[in-house]
């Protein structure tokens, strides 16, 4: 499932209530989990704050949008700020794909990607099939990284 026919597009304003919407349906449970119960209000304040279209780009798949995936293009690193699915999207290989073409990326450009994960997130599981190696943590995150020295990552879409 590794060549999926996945298109990205960029993220535009007027995506805004999309990019919520997914961000809620993906990921409400673990924040939960980890801050206690959802608070609409704070949860788009949060969101109104950090939306960076700019950064940003919709996942389409079938000419459908999916999901979506924010990239951080820093000069150290690549900085895999966030993806999100829509729950019938999740356990295709889609957030795999993309994330190996994060990684080919980073190899290409002798950059490490970088980024961070709720410790209640099952997607830390495969960011280190993926070969992310965890960095640091904090109470409710772990810091993970890709080396460009790291070879884990490059036959992951094999598995």
């Amino acid at each position: 499932m590794d060549h999926l026919q996945l298109q990205l597009r960029p993220c535009r304003p007027s995506d805004d209530e999309f990019v919520f919407h997914v961000r809620k349906l993906a990921f409400r449970k673990y924040l939960e989990l980890t801050y206690g119960p959802w608070d609409e209000t704070t949860q788009r304040f949060m969101h109104m704050q950090g939306f960076r279209p700019q950064d940003t780009q919709i996942i389409s798949l079938g000419g459908r949008d999916v999901g979506w995936i924010e990239i951080h293009d820093r000069p150290a690193d690549l900085y895999l700020a966030n993806i999100y699915l829509l729950p019938e999207a999740q356990g295709h290989g889609i957030g795999r794909q993309l994330i190996n073409q994060l990684i080919q990326r980073g190899r290409d450009e002798r950059r490490p990607v970088t980024l961070r994960v709720l410790k209640v997130n099952p997607a830390r599981r495969l960011y280190e099939r993926l070969g992310f190696k965890h960095d640091y943590q904090i109470e409710t995150h772990y810091y993970m990284r890709w080396d460009t020295d790291t070879d884990a990552g490059t036959d992951a879409r094999l598995t």
